[in-house]
C-alpha cells in the first residue's frame, strides 16, 4: 500500500473534483517476491495433479484437523498466466454431502490473488475452517470467478468440484 503522507499519517484520496475516493484507488498492483522462496513440498500430494479450467492446477494439500478448527494449505501450480482473480475454496462434507463448514477467499487473503502469478508459479493457499459439530468425511475443493460466480470445470471432467475421502488420504503415509 503506498500512500501520501503529511505529518505521518496519509491524505485521503480525492477526485479533482474534490470528491472522496472510496475504497482507495488501485493505481497500479504489482508484485515483490523472492523467486528462491517456493511454498514446501504438501504432506499429501496428487498421484495425478487437477486442473481447474485449464488455468490453476491443485498439486496436494496439507490437512490439521484440531477440537476448534481445521487448517488446509492447498498448493496450486499457476497453468498459465491469468487475468481474473480467482476465488478458492474448501468446503468440509458429511456423508450425506451436506455442507458442514466452508472458506473461501483469494489466495492469502487476497493479497497475492491469481492475476499476478506467473505461468509455472507454485503458491501456498491456507485455509482455516471453523471444526464442525458433525463428523466430516469429505473435501471439497474448487476454484470460481468471485465477480460471475462461474467455477471452473476440472479439465477433461463435467465436474467442478474435486471430493478427497478424509479417511483415504489419512489412511496414506504423509
Amino acid at each position: 500500500e503506498v500512500s501520501v503522507l503529511e505529518d505521518g499519517a496519509p491524505l485521503p484520496a480525492t477526485s479533482a473534483g474534490g470528491r472522496l475516493l472510496e475504497p482507495p484507488l488501485l493505481l497500479h498492483e504489482f508484485r515483490i517476491v523472492d523467486p528462491q522462496a517456493l511454498p514446501p513440498d504438501p504432506t499429501y500430494p496428487l498421484d495425478s495433479p487437477i486442473t481447474f479450467g485449464g488455468r490453476l492446477r491443485l498439486l496436494g494439500l496439507d490437512l490439521e484437523a484440531g477440537a476448534d478448527r481445521w487448517r488446509v494449505r492447498l498448493v496450486w501450480e499457476a497453468v498459465d498466466e491469468m487475468e481474473i482473480a480467482y476465488t478458492t475454496f474448501v468446503h468440509l462434507l458429511d456423508n450425506a454431502g451436506e455442507l458442514l463448514g466452508q472458506q473461501d477467499g483469494q489466495p492469502h487473503d487476497g493479497r497475492y490473488p491469481t492475476r499476478v502469478w506467473d505461468a509455472g508459479e507454485r503458491v501456498s493457499d491456507e485455509k482455516t475452517i471453523a471444526s464442525p459439530a458433525a463428523e466430516a468425511v469429505r473435501l471439497a475443493i474448487g476454484v470460481y470467478d468471485g465477480l460471475t460466480g462461474e467455477r471452473l470445470p476440472i479439465d477433461q471432467s463435467e465436474k467442478d468440484l474435486f471430493l478427497i475421502d478424509l479417511a483415504a488420504l489419512e489412511a496414506r503415509e504423509p
